[in-house]
């Protein structure tokens, strides 16, 4: 009996690495599965966006060939592609992330890091075009959900390799 207890004494002060070896988590698989529709979505966003601030340039140098008018679409692009860029970096860390991978925890953090900065500065962009409250609204609601993203995938760090 002595043995035995010696045993998981020992058992207890040995600092435990888990490693779950089993199958990825359901809700795990949802999340990822939600973020590869939204970020397909902001990508569809993304790029009719671009193209229309393509046409608006366009047209804004056809009107004026000099710089006299100025045009509100400028840095807006450079919005877009980082936007892009994110949402492709949010969808290889959630592939990683169904493989179990540490590394693609990381990456959907980097990604919604970026994007949270990509929207702020959008968001200062933005007011000084003059939008309303409205607009404000909406800018937060996208700050909203990759922050709630990374609580719910956090949550399943300890799966993790």
């Amino acid at each position: 009996m002595n043995e035995e207890l010696d045993e998981i004494d020992g058992t207890l002060d040995s600092p435990v690495d888990f490693v779950y070896a089993g199958k990825v988590p359901g809700s795990l698989t949802a999340l990822c599965v939600l973020t590869f529709i939204g970020s397909a979505l902001i990508l569809i966003k993304s790029f009719c966006m671009i193209s229309l601030f393509v046409l608006a340039t366009d047209a804004t140098n056809t009107v004026a060939q000099s710089d006299i008018v100025q045009n509100p679409f400028r840095g807006m692009g450079l919005h877009y592609l980082v936007e892009i860029i994110t949402c492709l970096i949010s969808i290889t860390g959630a592939i990683l992330l169904l493989k179990l991978k540490k590394s693609g925890f990381l990456l959907y953090v980097f990604s919604a890091v970026i994007y949270c900065i990509n929207v702020i500065w959008f968001f200062a962009i933005s007011f000084k075009m003059g939008l309303s409250g409205w607009s404000v609204l909406i800018i937060l609601l996208y700050v909203t959900a990759p922050i709630a993203f990374l609580i719910m995938y956090s949550t399943f760090k300890r799966y993790l390799h």
